[in-house]
């Protein structure tokens, strides 16, 4: 991963009409692996299997890593459709190139820690250590896609983040929160063609965070965690307009420029 960048829903629901959500599940259609549960039986016990076969990573390179809330599934498909048909950028969205987590802990539920003497009984020691090992899987999997993306993109809304009483930004979604986290511990990948570029801007840092798409919800108290999106560049129109007639990397450049010319002035302001 090289740089983080947040576009809030607004931007993405103003973007030109079209049936950008059906190409994208073409798109989507070509990767998508299968798991039958023939294939799911022959792999289950191996952990390291069982995670490349679910949430593969080995087999994927994509630009972008699209951080969301499963509220926002649909925007999120139609602004990766549309930054692949107007500049060429493939944009990696967990819950459309991998199969779901909870059926995954099902079936491993179902397999080895059913009790015999009741339907849908689970022995509670034994299931808080089945999420513990697919939870394990889901974030090592992500980890390895947001490191081989050279840019994290947040999807900005209220499913997201919220302010807090404190007014400080808030989210109620651990996936999100853990994905944040990531992007600001994982090593930052300059692409070698931005290599000259980047010594002129070495004092000071330009590089620091991400999230993801899972809702936590507790009965009558919802867990929440803070959520530092002060290093995201945002993304507006204004900036998607700069994008136009940019294809691939030519795109990517634009908005790193953009991003580290407004962080360089940002420094100069600040003495």
């Amino acid at each position: 991963m090289f740089l983080p960048y947040r576009i809030e829903k607004d931007t993405v629901m103003a973007l030109p009409s079209g049936s950008y959500e059906a190409e994208y599940n073409k798109i989507q259609g070509e990767l998508l692996q299968k798991v039958t549960d023939e294939e799911l039986q022959k792999i289950l016990i191996n952990g390291s299997k069982l995670q490349e076969v679910w949430f593969p990573t080995e087999c994927m390179t994509f630009d972008v890593f699209l951080s969301h809330s499963h509220g926002d599934e649909t925007n999120a498909k139609n602004l990766a459709a549309y930054l692949k048909s107007q500049y060429n950028l493939t944009t990696f969205i967990d819950s459309c190139y991998w199969n779901y987590c909870d059926v995954l802990l099902r079936k491993l539920d179902n397999q080895l820690w059913e009790e015999s003497d009741g339907k849908d009984l689970y022995n509670y020691k034994k299931r808080n250590y089945s999420t513990t090992i697919i939870h394990s899987m889901l974030s090592m999997s992500l980890m390895k896609m947001m490191s081989k993306c050279e840019c994290f993109l947040m999807l900005d809304s209220p499913n997201v983040q919220f302010k807090g009483d404190e007014m400080q930004h808030k989210t109620k979604s651990a996936w999100i929160y853990q994905e944040v986290e990531m992007s600001k511990v994982l090593e930052k990948k300059i692409p070698e063609r931005w290599l000259p570029h980047i010594v002129h801007h070495k004092e000071g840092g330009i590089l620091e965070v991400r999230l993801f798409s899972t809702d936590i919800a507790v009965e009558s108290q919802e867990v929440t965690f803070d959520l530092d999106t002060s290093k995201m560049h945002l993304v507006d129109a204004k900036l998607l307009n700069k994008l136009k007639g940019r294809h691939g990397y030519r795109a990517l450049d634009m908005m790193h420029s953009d991003y580290m010319s407004k962080q360089y002035h940002a420094r100069l302001l600040q003495g």
